[in-house]
């Protein structure tokens, strides 16, 4: 029993090093790329702005962006874990960006563990494979303290989809609505992997949970960008819809084609849309190909994935490839689940070639002898 234990221990250990390295390497390289280490400055004073209610300084120009005013959760972790170290607004920002990174690659394999059916090595793996894909999301010149964190709350969030635990999801998304308003996409992923294709009883049920859930997220967003809305003189600044929500404007669209007619015009593989349609080909060739061998909840998931996915497009600017990570998540996820299958299945057919092939080959010891000439 002591030797398990410590086997045990000797395990989680190494995990622990294993998620801090890939970790570390992923805050590096978030933090550390040319542009984005230049513009570091804004982005910690983005920060700091969001909980003085100040405006956002961006290239010496004040700025008020509304949908920024409710992302309290990484301005909160920052100066939570400098008034307990002691250490600077500006360092503790890069501790945080390194621990968000550590328990997205942790969430992410605990969900590949415990779905995969892989166990917890194949689930370390699985976190070293989505940490790869998170590289290209660094070409955009502005880093977002909140992508880490994002992937953190969407995959906890889709294991406990997968799982079921309604209490525990709608806690879980309701603190990740802090974090980034992406999070209110697991509620299609429930709705998607519980009610389609069920009962009418059902669909009611499940449709009536999301739009409560969704109701109440929408309300503590709205709440918290009117009290973290900018307050000159302390007064009240942008209050009313302004300061709610921030609204579909048709540049947008412009933008897009814009971005894509450039890119086409004059391709070149460190562009972010070079990798956006390179995950887009990959994901959905190898997802479409083996949907058949994917567990259903994890093919409604991933159904899921490309739903949220295409209504995203719109709505962002292109080469933002962070501003997929949900749909990142999910599909990543399905990939794994799905290679995890296709190596369980090769080691079947495997083990059932050896069988026969051991049928066949009878032992020498077991044929008759030959009869000798004084027989």
């Amino acid at each position: 029993m002591e030797f398990v234990n410590i086997k045990r221990f000797a395990g989680l250990a190494l995990f622990i090093c294993y998620i801090a390295l890939l970790g570390g390497i992923l805050a590096h390289f978030s933090i550390g790329t040319h542009p984005r280490f230049l513009n570091q400055e804004e982005a910690v004073a983005s920060q700091q702005a969001t909980l003085d209610r100040r405006p956002f300084i961006l290239s010496g120009v004040p700025t008020n962006y509304s949908s920024w005013r409710s992302r309290i959760f990484i301005p909160y972790a920052i100066k939570g874990l400098a008034n307990l170290t002691g250490i600077r607004f500006s360092q503790s920002y890069v501790l945080v960006r390194f621990i968000s990174a550590c328990l997205a690659l942790a969430a992410f394999s605990l969900l590949a563990a415990r779905h995969a059916n892989g166990g917890n090595w194949y689930g370390a793996a699985s976190a070293g494979f989505f940490a790869l894909t998170f590289f290209p999301t660094f070409l955009y010149i502005y880093e977002t303290p909140t992508d880490f964190s994002d992937a953190f709350f969407f995959a906890v969030l889709t294991l406990l989809a997968l799982e079921k635990r309604r209490l525990p999801f709608a806690l879980v998304l309701l603190v990740g609505m802090t974090n980034r308003e992406s999070a209110i996409f697991a509620l299609v992923v429930w709705f998607v992997i519980h009610a389609v294709g069920s009962r009418h009883a059902v669909v009611i049920r499940e449709a009536a949970y999301c739009a409560v859930l969704g109701a109440l997220a929408s309300v503590l967003i709205a709440w918290l960008r009117v009290s973290f809305a900018v307050r000159p003189d302390g007064q009240l600044a942008n209050y009313g819809l302004a300061a709610i929500a921030q609204p579909f404007t048709w540049h947008i669209w412009w933008g897009l084609s814009n971005h894509m007619s450039s890119f086409l015009l004059h391709p070149y593989f460190g562009s972010p849309i070079f990798y956006l349609l390179g995950y887009t080909v990959f994901f959905t060739a190898l997802l479409w190909g083996g949907r058949h061998q994917l567990p259903p909840p994890v093919r409604r998931a991933a159904v899921a994935a490309a739903g949220i996915f295409i209504f995203s497009v719109p709505f962002a600017n292109l080469p933002e490839i962070r501003v997929y990570i949900p749909s990142l998540v999910i599909v990543t996820f399905a990939a794994v689940v799905l290679l995890r299958q296709k190596i369980r299945v090769a080691t079947i057919e495997a083990e059932a070639r050896v069988g026969s092939q051991r049928s066949i080959d009878i032992p020498n010891s077991s044929l008759p002898t030959p009869p000798t000439r004084e027989d």
